[in-house]
């Protein structure tokens, strides 16, 4: 693996200094922190042999060989960031690192061939440096949903573009959606094998060290190998026994906002639970009317919270919980 830093910041030339160093000594185990998106973060120990199988995994999966150009632009502290150096490690890539930034390929020069992004780094680079994505790069996209009007711009894309499914639990992701194929299902990858149990997805993937983990995601299986999420069991709301998955409100609401925002639900004394929406916004007017020919009864939020700025966890996934909790926001109006 060669190294080239497309920045000057000496504290991701050293995360990433330091991790290649880790990788090299003879400790078979290194420490990374989960997201904090669904809870507190915790440190976990995960076994370099259990990385190294995921490496190479999703880079048989891709076609990927020694001497590509692979792009680094997530933080390297995280494990998206550090898989992103142990592929390039194992595949014998040039490893590009720029600052994790909205647009990476601002200050990026040259083809790259292998990249991982989050879904508003794609959105900035297609509308900033949409001649970044060319026909011989293979973009991995996580971190979150991806929106409706996203996807759509990314299958215009040359690029061979897939939309990842994992945790940190294990290791990357196991599961690709083929979005350039315009398809609504994960596939499993290789070696790994999911069920549903108790409702709620179970993962076996052994050579990831991996043994039958209870997930709380809620999925629907197309056969043995495919399937489609359809939310978090732990954000879903019971409103008066009406089950109601925020993550798929979020998607048929996406096209009204181009802001950040999401939906969540809050203690009430009559339905037990009531759906809100968090924007993170300026105060601006929402009328009810313009919600309801897109959503089923009963799935409307009652309430509107502005915040001037969500709270993030360290992999800039929205912490629903905390913005929740946070003191600072604007105002709350009724639907």
């Amino acid at each position: 693996m060669q190294l080239h830093f497309h920045t000057d910041d000496p504290s991701i030339q050293e995360s990433v200094q330091s991790f290649v160093r880790q990788w090299n000594n003879l400790d078979d185990f290194f420490e990374v922190k989960t997201s904090g998106s669904t809870g507190a973060p915790k440190s976990i120990h995960i076994l370099k042999e259990h990385a190294r199988s995921s490496a190479r995994m999703t880079g048989s999966f891709l076609g990927l060989y020694a001497g590509q150009n692979a792009l680094l632009c997530l933080s390297p502290d995280t494990i998206a960031g550090k898989m992103m150096i142990i592929r390039a490690l194992e595949w014998d890539l040039n490893l590009h690192v720029a600052r994790p930034s909205a647009n990476p390929f601002e200050h990026v020069t040259g083809t790259m061939h292998f990249v991982a992004m989050v879904p508003y780094q794609v959105q900035r680079t297609i509308e900033q440096s949409p001649e970044a994505f060319h026909e011989n790069m293979h973009l991995i996209i996580g971190g979150g949903p991806i929106s409706d009007a996203l996807e759509a711009k990314i299958q215009e894309l040359p690029c061979k573009a897939y939309h990842t499914f994992g945790m940190t639990e294990t290791i990357s992701h196991i599961a690709l959606r083929n979005i350039t194929k315009k398809s609504n299902r994960f596939r499993l990858l290789n070696g790994v094998s999911a069920n549903i149990e108790d409702g709620r997805l179970q993962i076996i993937a052994p050579h990831l060290g991996v043994n039958n983990l209870m997930t709380n995601d809620c999925v629907e299986f197309f056969g043995r190998r495919e399937f489609e999420w359809r939310g978090r069991l732990d954000f879903v709301v019971n409103s008066g026994g009406i089950k109601i998955h925020p993550e798929e409100v979020e998607r048929q609401i996406a096209p009204l906002f181009e802001t950040n925002f999401f939906v969540i639900g809050i203690p009430d004394p009559e339905l037990g639970e009531r759906l809100i929406l968090c924007l993170e916004s300026e105060p601006f007017a929402i009328e009810r009317k313009t919600l309801d020919p897109l959503l089923p009864k009963y799935h409307v939020p009652c309430k509107v919270y502005f915040y001037p700025e969500f709270v993030y966890t360290k992999s800039d996934k929205i912490n629903r919980l905390g913005t929740l909790a946070s003191k600072d926001k604007h105002e709350e109006s009724l639907l």
